[in-house]
């Protein structure tokens, strides 16, 4: 069904109106700002509503001011029904919620559009179901207005046509898929905890391969954690082990250099400047007309992919010929993110499998190049991967709101360093035992959506009468 497909389709002594004969409608236009002049209240906002199937008290309202008249036009009331009006993408236009609990200061953000259904004809509960129907809200997002930022104009919500059932179907309709939206959010729910459970598994077996070889009852040696450190070091990690802990297996946690004390016989822990190059890559967005033209891997394809492959998306650029020279990618290369916006982004590592003369490392990363004779690359790369090992990179980006890396950290880095064969063996094994892992998780995740394709398929169904529903009043 598309657009108004479903209006032919309705059961007989069900009608199709405007919104405008069901429902009072108005726009928000209460924003952030504050004044002394008006009264302290809570604002419900676009990210309330996008996120939110329901506003209750619990949530965390931004704090504001509103004029007494704002107050009294845009406040809540339990019931009521709210949209996005405005968005940066079409498809977000018309997501709603319903107001499930209220207070006296609670009152409709910018951005939104507030509807109070007449209650002799239309349930609450049910026009919030509509509008949640693809098939309906449809109407609203081909409304919208705009290029690059998208609006909906007010007499567009009015002229929404909605299907309206006797109110008694519409009651006995909403609570009929308030108990199917819960049985089926309650098996996405558990869905959610496997892939959870699954990535903390995946974490953990990295941690523990890296750092305690494939044999996992081997001989630790000990030695003190941060023996390797110079002792300025060593204080700043034992402050910052208390920032994380990270699970390392059934029974053991380990803390920031921890695990140093913990490696089998044979390995030793070096620091990663003596065993790969490092380089700290200056190449930009911008084009020349004096340079080459390359690709750029950039800090999205570094942080969204595990491996860089020739399929992936590269911008394009311009680089100098030094420049290519200098940041051209090799096949067993590791990039890492060296500046993010959170300190726990910085050093999420990729490998590079297949690369070209023209595919470049970008701006914001880090480049390593292991000595093939020491340090075997995807096993770098697992090491950089294990949240123990990395957390060194985490805690030692600087910064407030954007957090950056300097380079002589990167190289102060300490690694596990098993021998060369065993490096090879753990790369090996991990490559197995991760495939595994993630084949596991992608069956959930099509599982996941199915549940949601199966969810928004039965609202929009219950709501246009394609599915019998019993009126028990």
């Amino acid at each position: 069904m598309t657009c108004l497909d479903w209006v032919g389709m309705l059961p007989e002594q069900w009608e199709a109106k405007p919104l405008r004969s069901v429902s009072k409608y108005i726009v928000s236009n209460v924003d952030k700002t504050t004044s002394d002049d008006e009264i302290r209240v809570r604002l419900c906002n676009y990210t309330d509503v996008y996120h939110n199937e329901y506003i209750t008290l619990d949530l965390d309202f931004m704090n504001a001011t509103a004029s007494e008249h704002e107050i009294e036009k845009f406040g809540l009331s339990t019931g009521d029904v709210i949209l996005t009006k405005d968005s940066e993408s079409w498809n977000d236009i018309g997501v709603p919620t319903l107001v499930q609990e209220t207070a006296d200061d609670l009152v409709c953000g910018y951005h939104l559009a507030l509807l109070r259904p007449h209650k002799d004809v239309m349930d609450s509960a049910f026009l919030f179901r509509c509008i949640q129907a693809k098939p309906i809200r449809l109407q609203l997002e081909l409304s919208a207005k705009g290029v690059t930022r998208f609006g909906l104009p007010r007499s567009e919500i009015g002229a929404m046509v909605l299907p309206v059932p006797p109110l008694s179907e519409q009651q006995a309709i909403s609570d009929y898929l308030d108990r199917e939206t819960d049985r089926l959010d309650a098996l996405v729910a558990a869905k959610q905890r496997m892939l959870n459970l699954l990535a903390e598994r995946r974490q953990a077996i990295i941690a523990v391969t890296v750092m305690g070889g494939i044999d996992s009852t081997a001989q630790s040696v000990f030695s003190p954690p941060g023996a390797f450190l110079d002792d300025e070091k060593q204080n700043e990690a034992k402050t910052n082990r208390r920032r994380d802990r990270t699970f390392a297996g059934e029974n053991d946690w380990v803390t920031s250099l921890d695990w140093v004390g913990m490696l089998p016989g044979q390995w030793d822990a070096k620091p990663l400047r003596s065993v790969s190059t490092y380089i700290v890559s200056n190449v930009d967005k911008s084009t020349s007309d004096d340079e080459i033209r390359v690709r750029l891997c950039n800090y999205t394809d570094v942080y969204h992919n595990e491996y860089i492959t020739l399929d992936l998306d590269f911008m394009s650029a311009t680089a100098s010929e030094h420049e290519l020279e200098r940041f051209g990618l090799s096949i067993g290369d590791v990039i890492i993110t060296k500046d993010s916006e959170s300190w726990d982004d910085i050093g999420i590592p990729t490998l590079v499998r297949e690369t070209a003369d023209d595919l470049v490392c970008g701006y914001h990363l880090a480049l390593l190049r292991p000595h093939k004779d020491v340090m075997d690359s995807a096993f770098l790369f697992r090491c950089i991967q294990a949240k123990p090992i990395r957390l060194q990179l985490e805690l030692s980006a600087k910064g407030v709101t954007r957090f950056g890396l300097p380079k002589s950290e990167i190289g102060s880095m300490l690694l596990p360093v098993p021998p060369l064969s065993q490096q090879h063996a753990i790369a090996e094994y991990l490559d197995c035992e991760t495939t595994r892992l993630d084949t596991l998780r992608a069956r959930i995740r099509r599982t996941i959506a199915l549940l949601k394709e199966r969810r928004a398929a039965l609202i929009a169904a219950a709501v246009t009468g394609q599915i019998a529903v019993e009126d028990t009043t």
